[in-house]
């Protein structure tokens, strides 16, 4: 009964249904649908990385064969999970506008955590530079073609995982820290974000998580010069945290 509960309400949340859950009430106290909460609800066990370690960590990052990097660094700035910009198409790149920013969106090489995850979120600095460069390398006027090829294939995602996670457990010696792995970048980002006190809707908007009402789903978002200011703040803020 608790499993019918919960497919129910995953189900009126993700497809914004106007009813109620048939089966409410049935069993007593009707527990939260882990997938209704975000990692911040549920006390998610990975930590952030603290300052010192992102620094550390972005400069191994410079050190190992160029998508991986990308791909790091990526995770960096603007917070997205892994197998995010690992299945970016080089059509998702939209730099030829005002604000460059990047599309997520569901595609061929791999899927997106839920709704949500479906955003723009502008890319600046150094790391724009770089991904500018590496698109004027790539050998296919293809738009459809994988932006990062050796990891934009089957087992790719587990590969650039790999990759990832050996400087943190080699380089960087924190193999015995089970809290502390690449994805760690996407917490101390949020801390960055805490720090600077960005609206919670930005927030969500660069991260692609949260809660949003029915309301929010209408127009056309935030516009991406908003999210933009602030991943500049982010970039730029060296300290933060404990």
């Amino acid at each position: 009964m608790n499993t019918l509960i919960a497919i129910f309400n995953s189900a009126i949340k993700e497809y914004e249904l106007s009813m109620t859950n048939p089966w409410a009430g049935l069993t007593g106290t009707v527990r939260n649908n882990r997938d209704d909460l975000t990692s911040e609800d549920r006390g998610n066990k990975r930590k952030p990385m603290t300052p010192d370690e992102i620094a550390t960590y972005k400069g191994h990052l410079l050190n190992i064969n160029p998508q991986a990097s990308l791909i790091g660094q990526l995770m960096v700035q603007i917070s997205c999970r892994t197998m995010e910009p690992a299945g970016l198409l080089i059509r998702d790149l939209k730099f030829d506008t005002n604000v460059p920013y990047i599309q997520f969106r569901y595609n061929r090489i791999r899927t997106l955590k839920n709704k949500n995850s479906v955003r723009d979120v502008p890319v600046v600095g150094d790391l724009l530079d770089s991904l500018r460069v590496y698109v004027s390398s790539i050998d296919t006027v293809n738009p459809d073609a994988p932006l990062f090829p050796k990891y934009g294939r089957d087992g790719g995602m587990d590969a650039i995982s790999a990759t990832l996670r050996k400087i943190v457990n080699d380089k960087m010696g924190l193999r015995t820290d089970k809290t502390c792995v690449p994805y760690s970048t996407r917490h101390s980002m949020k801390d960055k974000l805490r720090a600077l006190r960005t609206p919670v809707e930005l927030q969500y908007a660069i991260l692609g998580n949260g809660k949003r009402t029915v309301a929010e789903g209408y127009g056309d978002g935030n516009p991406l010069v908003y999210l933009h200011q602030e991943i500049i703040k982010a970039e730029k803020l060296e300290r933060w945290g404990k």
